[in-house]
Parts: C-alpha cells; sequence; structure tokens
C-alpha cells in the first residue's frame, strides 16, 4: 500500500534510520547481530532460611469482611463449606428498564441516598417481590 498520499514524511531506509555512520562498532555489532554474547558465571544458590519459629500463616478475610452489605453468609450443613454472599448473576432486562436503573442509580447517588448502587436496588427489588410472593422470609435474607 503506498502511504505517500496519506503523510507528509519522507520515507528512509533502515540504515538512513539507525544513522550507521554514526553509531559506534561497539553499536554496529549488536545491530548487525555479531556481538560478543556475554558469558554468564554461575552464582553460588544458598539454602531457603528456614521459617521463623513463631511464624503464623495469614488469615484470609472472611467473606463478609470483603463485602459489607446487607447479603448475609450461610454456611451449608455441616459448617465446611461456606456459601458467598454475592454471586454474579447475567440476564437479559428491557431496555427500557435498563436505562430507568440507571437513571435511578445514578440520582441516587448524587443524593447519596441508599441503596444507590445498581447491584444494591436490584436486590432490594427481588427481596421484595420474593417476599410479596411467599418465596422469602425478609428476616432471613
Amino acid at each position: 500500500m503506498d502511504y505517500s498520499d496519506k503523510t507528509d514524511k519522507t520515507r528512509r531506509t533502515m540504515s538512513d534510520g539507525l544513522q550507521m555512520g554514526k553509531l559506534t562498532e561497539e553499536a554496529l555489532d549488536f545491530v548487525k547481530g555479531t556481538a560478543a554474547k556475554p558469558t554468564m558465571t554461575p552464582t553460588p544458590v544458598s539454602p531457603p532460611e528456614p521459617p521463623p519459629t513463631s511464624f503464623v500463616p495469614p488469615v484470609n478475610p472472611s467473606v463478609s469482611d470483603l463485602y459489607q452489605n446487607r447479603l448475609s453468609t450461610e454456611l451449608c450443613g455441616d459448617d465446611s463449606v461456606v456459601v458467598p454472599g454475592i454471586l454474579s448473576v447475567s440476564f437479559r432486562l428491557p431496555a427500557s428498564l435498563a436505562t430507568q436503573l440507571a437513571r435511578v442509580s445514578a440520582t441516587r447517588k448524587l443524593k447519596r441516598r441508599r441503596p444507590f448502587s445498581q447491584q444494591d436496588i436490584v436486590a432490594e427489588a427481588l427481596r421484595a417481590w420474593f417476599h410479596r410472593h411467599g418465596y422469602l422470609d425478609l428476616d432471613r435474607g
């Protein structure tokens, strides 16, 4: 493709671009690929230091510490599996609802009225719908 009509810069060769005449002998050898390869001397490896005797492994924060909201963390059965309080869910909404949700969320955020995040507004609306239709006790979740 001819770029001459799209730019006012003059094209030059690679040699002109590198200014071969002005490079040092070492730089020319590098560009040509004839430079001496550096020799690597092995450095002695010392054994790793043992951990201090008072080593305490880091504690992972609980899910409820990470997500400070009204959603609870529930323990399943034998208390060995923790179900996080927030899950990612994907679904489609009519465009008018999505637009209205974004507008309401932004307006509430500007006025500093909670809930203002889209996530919290949708969670509150679903919770109310479940309660109204007898699927959820509001005290539990």
